[in-house]
């Protein structure tokens, strides 16, 4: 039952009648079986007649009246009249004295209801309590919010009414209409007197004695109302992947479906726990109030906080940590400590947070405040659960803070009741000090039975996905009878293979074998390494090309998107870092973008950080400004690919035997095998690409080549078939320009040639890129009838080959040249962020979209007949993207506002 439902319930109203179903009066369940109402409205009635009836579901039964103190009544009925762990226990509390309580509510019969009958709806009145009212003559005096009910005795049926306040806690039973208020005040005995009558009472009704409710009270209980919805709006539902195709497995399922009972036990330095070592998680942290449990990666640890979290909140706990309900927890990740909006505040940078600070530490403070003290109150009453994950994603250097953090909160509030989580790796060196308490828990692999649980609740949330939708009724069958057909193939290819059963051995790698199945059926890896490799790149595209859903990176292939991300997973690995902020998470793609190739270049880094977060399900966003692997063996699996790709041996070598990098390592001496292999089918394939490149090259350059020899060739023999019709001068002039065209064509196949070999640039020096663009800028007045625009050309310094720079600039002018109507514009700026930008723009007929990435291709002419008659082979925008690319640079192809081409050129600055 939720700790959210709102009191006073119609699941608990009962009317109280006679054996001959003559209502008596209202009454309210505690428990299936104990009723409260108004003395007066059992006194007089024969034992044998009396009858209680719930309303809910019109079934009644005897009762016996076990007290009547101060005309409150508490009944035993004979048979239970709800099914168990149907109603959550009701909160019994006293109002405090010279307090103002509004928000009070009752709920009872109508006056017209004089017998039980279906479909008559109970009366909800709004009150507020007098201060000081029970005091003056032992009553509660309930003021009406509002008019009264119609009729001479309109609140007949009330008497036994529940009263509660903050729809929380039952505060009084209503006795009778006040006199002399035209039906505006009730009275209710203060349910304190139940207490004074039944000395048992807390013991029977399963509540704690507790002081008289004051305003603050209130305001605190207010406050956790919201705070638990809060909790459960956040860690109600996980976010796996995004694997599953759409109408089967869900991307996100509820916390439920995602947690099975986990086992502990004592880890041993000898002999992992067996089956027989171990017991259920949940009883073990009932019984131990200050717990260390270690796990290995993705066995379960963060997913059963969530869970216990999300558990208490909803007072849904059962079972040994049924107590919990009535506890507030406190989950607190310890990798927010280096989280941006954390330590945006100098000094918090890898400090845990105050008491004062929990909400805003976890993120929950940005959009409600509690009262003030409230996290220190909710502390002193002893109700509040810490809960500390992730203990080794703590940086080596701030452990020890973080554990006189955790010693100092224990110091100050001896009964707190705290679990902590890490990895056993990053524990190993940390034993808990005795005089503290903890005991020491290790969570083992997943048993056959919960392996099997798992994948049920996976498929299940699934099915009831479908039966919610709106589906025909054969698909909806059809499609639950598949998704039962995928749990019963699942769990028999598990448990045939012991490398599958290996690998299904935490909840994580369950959960991703679910997804896997689903689209791949049988054809599941059998390796860790392979695992996280298929997942990877499933959620990097294969998933979207199933369902046809529109590229968000057209020209960035799987092996690519890859590629950026391990850059990513390598620097925050480097760094000992788990977040990212956007700023930097740009300039690292864009350090490296040049490496990818051209059609890499034709995304901006923040386009492509965008698309990976939005459509890989690889990146989560834990606050505005950054971001974070879905899961940490996802960033080491991919550091170790990065450092693998990059040879970087000694690196890995260096960190051994850290905990941080245990299973980076893991992954590193994994792919490293697979590697050689791998660079031998990719030399191989790299072979056959530049076999074929060199022929469409010969024969390209043959064609181009065989149009000026042609040329020369007509020339020469109408000049020997006519020596007397020649005309000298034009016949040289014709050999001249051929040849020049010729050389022209021959230094460009040169230079391309040397950039395929990966020959360096011939210089790195110093060059004053402004100078070079003026100096075209020059050549094109002199030469076009175009107006040539510098306006916009400004200082900017970059460090490369000056003749290399100057044949980039040339070309971009002569095609701008080539096809501009009546205007070529410069623009050329140093953007101040260690980059410099050139743009060249025309106001000819533009670029195709389709076509802005193939222009860069060598012999390529969008319009072959004017290309060569302007005298252009198709290789003078091929030539600006080597020269730009061997100095890291890039460039791209756009259109202007009116129509024309735009190239960008973006370089890093020299200064």
């Amino acid at each position: 039952m939720s700790a959210a439902v709102r009191h006073p319930s119609r699941l608990y109203l009962v009317a109280l009648t006679t054996k001959d179903d003559q209502v008596r009066g209202s009454g309210y369940l505690l428990n299936s079986r104990v009723v409260v109402t108004a003395g007066h409205v059992v006194e007089g009635v024969p034992a044998e007649d009396l009858r209680v009836c719930r309303l809910h579901t019109l079934r009644a039964t005897t009762a016996e009246v076990v007290r009547i103190e101060k005309d409150i009544a508490v009944l035993l009925t004979a048979e239970d009249l709800a099914a168990p762990g149907e109603l959550a226990n009701v909160a019994l509390r006293e109002l405090g004295s010279d307090s103002h309580f509004g928000d009070c509510s009752a709920l009872g019969l109508p006056a017209v209801m004089t017998r039980v009958t279906a479909g008559v709806a109970p009366l909800e009145a709004a009150f507020r309590v007098a201060p000081n009212s029970a005091d003056n003559h032992g009553y509660l005096s309930l003021e009406l919010d509002g008019h009264p009910p119609a009729g001479p005795e309109p609140w007949s049926g009330m008497s036994g009414a529940p009263v509660f306040h903050a729809g929380r806690w039952l505060i009084g039973v209503v006795v009778r209409d006040s006199t002399g208020w035209n039906h505006s005040r009730l009275e209710a005995s203060p349910i304190s007197a139940l207490f004074e009558g039944l000395p048992l009472a807390d013991a029977l009704f399963r509540v704690r004695p507790s002081p008289p409710v004051t305003e603050s009270d209130a305001r605190d209980a207010a406050f956790l109302d919201t705070y638990r919805s809060e909790t459960i709006r956040r860690y109600g539902h996980i976010e796996l992947f995004g694997l599953g195709l759409q109408g089967h497995l869900a991307d996100d399922i509820s916390i439920d479906h995602a947690y099975v009972s986990l086992r502990a036990g004592v880890p041993s330095r000898r002999l992992s726990s067996t089956a027989e070592q171990t017991r259920r998680v949940e009883p073990l942290i009932a019984k131990n109030t200050r717990l260390l449990l270690r796990g290995s990666p993705g066995a379960g640890k963060s997913t059963l906080l969530e869970w216990l979290a999300v558990s208490m909140a909803r007072g849904s706990c059962k079972g040994e940590i049924e107590p919990f309900n009535d506890r507030i927890p406190f989950l607190l990740r310890l990798r927010d400590m280096y989280a941006p909006r954390w330590n945006r505040i100098e000094g918090r940078d890898g400090v845990p947070p105050r008491i004062g600070q929990f909400l805003e530490f976890s993120g929950m403070a940005s959009d409600f405040a509690p009262p003030d003290g409230w996290i220190r109150r909710m502390l002193e009453q002893e109700r509040a659960l810490l809960l500390v994950d992730g203990l080794d994603e703590v940086l080596e250097g701030h452990r020890d803070g973080v554990l006189r953090w955790i010693s100092d909160l224990l110091r100050e509030f001896p009964a707190l009741h705290v679990i902590v989580t890490g990895r056993p790796e990053a524990l190993q060196h940390w034993s808990p000090p005795a005089r503290l308490g903890f005991v020491e828990l290790k969570l083992v692999e997943l048993d056959a039975d919960q392996r099997a649980e798992l994948i049920h609740k996976w498929h299940q949330a699934a099915i009831l996905g479908v039966r919610s939708s709106r589906l025909g009724d054969e698909e909806r069958d059809r499609r639950i009878d598949r998704l039962s057909a995928y749990e019963i193939s699942l769990t028999r290819h598990i448990n045939a293979s012991s490398d599958l059963s290996a690998l299904a051995a935490t909840p994580l790698l369950c959960a991703v074998l679910c997804k896997l199945h689903e689209v791949h059926g049988t054809r599941l890896p059998r390796f860790r390494q392979e695992l996280y490799a298929r997942t990877v790149d499933m959620m990097l595209g294969l998933r979207d090309a199933d369902r046809e859903v529109p590229e968000p990176l057209p020209g960035l292939d799987i092996d690519q998107r890859r590629a950026v991300l391990s850059w990513i997973a390598g620097y925050l690995t480097a760094e000992g870092e788990r977040e990212i902020t956007l700023t930097r998470f740009d300039e690292k793609v864009q350090s490296r973008l040049p490496s990818l190739g051209r059609e890499a270049g034709a995304h901006t880094p923040s386009e492509i950080r965008k698309a990976l977060h939005e459509r890989s399900g690889l990146l989560v966003a834990p606050a505005e400004d950054t971001l974070r692997f879905s899961h940490r063996t996802f960033q080491d699996y991919l550091a170790a690919t990065d450092l693998v790709a990059q040879r970087s041996f000694g690196q890995l070598a260096g960190h051994a035997g850290e905990e941080m990098w245990d299973d980076v390592l893991r992954f590193a001496m994994s792919l490293a095998a697979a590697a050689t292999w791998t660079a031998v089918g990719l030399a191989i394939r790299r072979v056959a690409r530049a076999e074929a490149a060199q022929r469409r090259f010969v024969s390209d350059a043959s064609h181009e080549l065989r149009s000026p020899v042609a040329t020369v060739r007509q020339h020469a023999e109408v000049a020997l078939a006519h020596p007397g019709r020649a005309d000298a001068g034009a016949l040289a002039a014709t050999v001249h320009d051929e040849a020049v065209r010729m050389q022209r064509l021959v230094d460009d196949l040169l230079l391309l040639t040397r950039a395929d070999e990966g020959a360096p640039t011939a210089l790195h020096r110093p060059v004053d890129l402004d100078d070079l663009v003026l100096e075209e800028l020059r050549r094109l007045r002199s030469t076009t009838g175009l107006r040539i625009d510098g306006t916009e050309v400004g200082a900017a310094r970059v460090s490369g080959d000056e003749d290399a720079l100057r044949r980039l600039v040339r070309n971009l002018g002569e095609n701008a040249a080539r096809y501009a109507a009546t205007r070529v514009g410069f623009t050329l700026a140093d953007t101040g962020d260690g980059r410099v930008r050139l743009v060249v723009e025309d106001d000819g007929p533009g670029i195709p979209a389709a076509d802005r990435m193939r222009v860069f291709d060598r012999f390529v002419r969008l319009d072959e007949s004017r290309s060569r008659d302007a005298g252009g082979a198709g290789l003078g925008l091929a030539i600006v993207a080597e020269v730009a690319a061997a100095h890291r640079g890039t460039v791209t192809a756009g259109t202007v506002p009116d129509g024309g081409a735009r190239f960008t050129v973006t370089l890093p600055s020299g200064e």
